[in-house]
């Protein structure tokens, strides 16, 4: 099954230099079951069994343990706004096989829906690290949905170009 990585870990292989403490996954839609047996059967311990698939795993790791979410796609976060976009599938985010990293216009829309200050401050460093192409790619991607996400990938944008020539 197809598997995007999102999140910090994500946002490290978009160029952000964050760290993470944990391993955001996205699982297809009703595959979140299937999944965590396949997990539990390679060692993963259950840490939180979900009714509607936002299961949570610890692998052991000689340097500690390693927390694993699943993020079923087709789903919305408690937290999320009521109109906010469900998480994408796993094809949506650039992965059609195996596991792979979420793409950076999916990446950046899940961080922007989340809306969590750790969120903003991962998009602000990738934004650091994007050239012309890539961010009109993230406004292009952005149209698609609720504009205060394109408003909210703005403010971003024009508070990093802000710190940026405070430090001339």
């Amino acid at each position: 099954m197809p598997i995007a990585v999102a999140g910090g870990l994500a946002g490290i292989q978009h160029q952000t230099g964050v760290t993470t403490l944990d391993i955001d996954l996205v699982i297809p839609s009703g595959r979140s079951d299937e999944f965590g047996c396949a997990a539990e059967t390679a060692g993963f311990r259950w840490i939180n069994r979900s009714d509607n698939g936002w299961h949570r795993f610890v692998m052991d790791d000689v340097e500690g343990e390693v927390s694993i979410e699943c993020l079923p796609a087709g789903k919305n976060s408690p937290r999320d706004a009521e109109d906010a976009p469900p998480i994408p599938e796993p094809e949506e985010l650039g992965v059609s096989s195996g596991l792979g990293y979420a793409n950076l216009t999916g990446w950046v829309l899940m961080k922007l829906v989340a809306n969590r200050d750790k969120d903003r401050y991962h998009l602000g460093e990738a934004v650091k690290q994007m050239d012309e192409a890539k961010m009109a790619m993230v406004v292009q991607h952005l149209r698609k949905y609720p504009t205060r996400y394109l408003r909210e990938f703005q403010r971003i944008l024009q508070a990093c170009q802000d710190e940026d020539s405070r430090n001339w």
